[in-house]
């Protein structure tokens, strides 16, 4: 994977939540997806409070969530009821294993990501896809 220009496209916070010690399909998200040239920031063991934090700080234009142990998977269910919560604008991609029962596998602005050789192109569909617009 050459670059001779630094990344040009979308900002994308890939997280795996605390306790999951399998980062490996993520990391292999991230790297296509920095091939490809987003903006990526790949961030491990983060409690849901502190990726709440980092999105309130700098709002990504796309999440990508994994997790694969069960702690990990709950904590995932609730990040993503937080962050459709405070930030119904941005969409959030999940790895397939982070998807739980309480977490329907499809929904406006949320994409279950199951195969990571479609990581760039699941992205680009999410992106481009129209978020509902919050009522007020």
């Amino acid at each position: 994977m050459l670059s001779a220009t630094g990344p040009t496209r979308e900002r994308v916070l890939l997280a795996v939540l605390d306790g999951d010690p399998h980062t490996l399909g993520l990391q292999m998200v991230h790297d296509q997806l920095a091939a490809a040239g987003y903006q990526t920031i790949f961030d491990t063991d983060l409690s849901v409070e502190q990726l709440l934090a980092k999105v309130d700080s700098q709002p990504p234009q796309l999440i990508v969530l994994g997790g694969t142990v069960g702690t990990a998977v709950a904590a995932v269910s609730r990040a993503v009821k937080d962050l459709r919560s405070r930030h119904p604008d941005i969409p959030i991609m999940l790895r397939v294993a982070a998807v739980s029962r309480s977490l329907p596998r499809e929904q406006t602005g949320m994409r279950v990501l199951e195969r990571i050789d479609e990581s760039v192109q699941a992205v680009e569909e999410l992106l481009s896809a129209p978020l509902p617009v919050p009522s007020m």
